[in-house]
């Protein structure tokens, strides 16, 4: 199979990245390509969608690293996986022991460690700027749920339908991971995770770090919703009421000479 191969099996398949900005996959596919660096560094707090992913199918995992690294003679395939994970380090080096092209790299557990540029730059030691591509570092970077998607299309002929979401925060009765497919509405979701115990304050689509706020959950799951998470309370409102709070009953210098 041959680049142009791949990237119309990609492209027709609707793979894209599963993680962030959702960049179609065979896009990031550059004949420059000296690391094929897998994103396993599930970094934001209450996301485990992709630690289940690698508990369950690591096979896939490292099949579609296989499939990559066909491409690039001289490429390597570096899966960069957080200490805290200590499970999912063991499957994916006892499944890589005998390719000699691929390396299962501990990374610190630390945010934002599962950030693109974090990541080059925790796996190979390159620095990239903001005004520079991965491409530009010799490096293509893609999520776990995106080489499960193109391991699937390739060899099971399956296109990009499902993915596994983080239903998760303390006002979520029973949180868990759920494979669900594109296009369901958020509110079965948090159904089935047994529905709200307290009535959340906060809903955030993604992490709580990067995610953003919801005001509705009868919207659809997409190719890039990755967890709903539902919190009782919301500490950033509350944290700049008490700093509002602080600015105007702070004493003004006169007063306090």
């Amino acid at each position: 199979m041959d680049m142009k191969e791949l990237s119309s099996i990609l492209q027709q398949n609707g793979i894209v990245g599963a993680g962030g900005a959702g960049f179609p996959t065979y896009a990031k596919l550059d004949e420059r390509a000296e690391t094929i660096i897998l994103n396993c560094a599930e970094c934001e707090p209450y996301i485990t969608a992709d630690y289940r992913t690698m508990i369950e199918t690591p096979e896939k995992l490292v099949g579609g690293m296989k499939i990559i690294l066909r491409l690039f003679d001289n490429a390597k395939g570096i899966f960069g996986v957080e200490d805290n994970k200590p499970d999912c380090i063991e499957k994916l080096r006892e499944l890589t022991k005998d390719e000699p092209r691929m390396e299962v790299l501990a990374l610190k557990t630390k945010y934002p460690q599962g950030g693109e540029r974090q990541l080059i730059y925790a796996t190979t030691g390159r620095a990239i700027n903001s005004a520079m591509l991965p491409a530009d570092a010799g490096c293509v970077v893609d999520n776990v749920a995106t080489m499960v998607s193109v391991y699937q299309a390739v060899v099971e002929g399956k296109p990009s339908m499902e993915r596994v979401v983080t239903v998760s925060g303390d006002a979520v009765a029973e949180p868990g991971n759920f494979r669900v497919p594109f296009g369901i509405n958020q509110q079965e979701l948090v159904e089935a995770a047994g529905g709200f115990k307290t009535e959340p304050e906060k809903l955030i689509s993604g992490g709580p770090m990067m995610g953003f706020a919801l005001y509705d959950l009868h919207i659809p799951c997409t190719k890039t919703t990755s967890s709903l998470l539902f919190l009782e309370r919301d500490a950033v409102s509350e944290a700049k009421q008490i700093q509002t709070c602080l600015l105007y009953t702070s004493p003004s210098p006169r007063d306090c000479s």
